[in-house]
């Protein structure tokens, strides 16, 4: 199946290829950036519109492409690569836990907050100003 370009926007019909960000053989995804197309307006990466393994690269860097023309070639049924993208989510998961543990800790007790003022513990004067509706909601 041939990947092509698809349209860019108003008044944007075609552009020139900036570089090429997928090699042959490799697995792509849906969404990935293939190529940076440069327009009259900006340099933009193109999506792909469908997961496969890249069998052929229609474009070389420096064509002028226009709009429904073929970027480059998948072999349909090949199954994107996932598991990398799971282990990037569960480590980013893991590493918000201490910022979130620290949060509470300096609103919920007052003295360890880090020198900031307002962020809970002490007086009524001390703490933000906020509307009693605002207050209500908060108890």
């Amino acid at each position: 199946m041939d990947l092509k370009l698809p349209p860019l926007g108003e008044g944007v019909d075609s552009g020139s290829v900036v570089s090429i960000l997928v090699k042959e053989g490799e697995t792509v995804q849906k969404g990935q950036g293939i190529i940076e197309l440069e327009t009259g307006k900006a340099v933009a990466p193109v999506p792909a519109s469908a997961a496969g393994k890249v069998t052929k690269i229609i474009v070389a860097v420096g064509d002028k492409i226009s709009v429904g023309q073929p970027i480059l070639s998948l072999e349909a049924g090949a199954a994107p690569a996932k598991p990398a993208a799971a282990k990037t989510r569960a480590c980013s998961r893991a590493s918000r836990v201490p910022a979130r543990a620290r949060r509470r800790q300096a609103f919920a007790g007052g003295r360890n907050n880090g020198g900031r003022r307002g962020t809970g513990g002490g007086s009524f004067r001390s703490r933000a100003a906020s509307s009693p509706t605002i207050r209500r909601m908060a108890q």
